[in-house]
C-alpha cells in the first residue's frame, strides 16, 4: 500500500516541524524534515568550501557533490541526519 506524501511549507517558527511530526505519528508515516538536507549541504559547505572572505564558494562546492553523503538514520523512532556518518542533527 502506498502512503501518502504531505508537504508542509511556511515561514519559519510557524511549528511546521512540530506539527508535522504529529500528523505523522497519527497517520503512521515517516516524517522526513526536508530544510535538514538543506542544512547538510550548508553545513559541508562552510566547513570545506569558504574562501577567505568566509563566503562559500559555489565552484568548490559543485565539484565536492559526490563527495557529500547524506543520510537519514532512524534512532528511538526520529530519523537524524548524518553528513558522512556524522551526527549533525544538533
Amino acid at each position: 500500500m502506498k502512503k501518502p506524501v504531505i508537504a508542509i511549507d511556511g515561514y519559519s517558527s510557524t511549528g511546521k516541524s512540530s506539527i508535522s511530526k504529529v500528523i505523522a505519528r497519527k497517520l503512521g508515516i515517516i516524517h522526513l524534515d526536508t530544510g535538514a538536507l538543506y542544512r547538510g549541504i550548508t553545513w559541508f559547505a562552510l566547513q570545506n568550501c569558504t574562501g577567505g572572505d568566509h563566503t562559500i564558494d559555489l565552484s568548490r562546492l559543485f565539484l565536492a557533490l559526490p563527495q557529500i553523503n547524506l543520510e537519514f538514520k532512524n534512532e528511538d523512532g526520529e530519523l537524524i541526519l548524518y553528513l558522512n556518518d556524522k551526527n549533525i542533527s544538533k
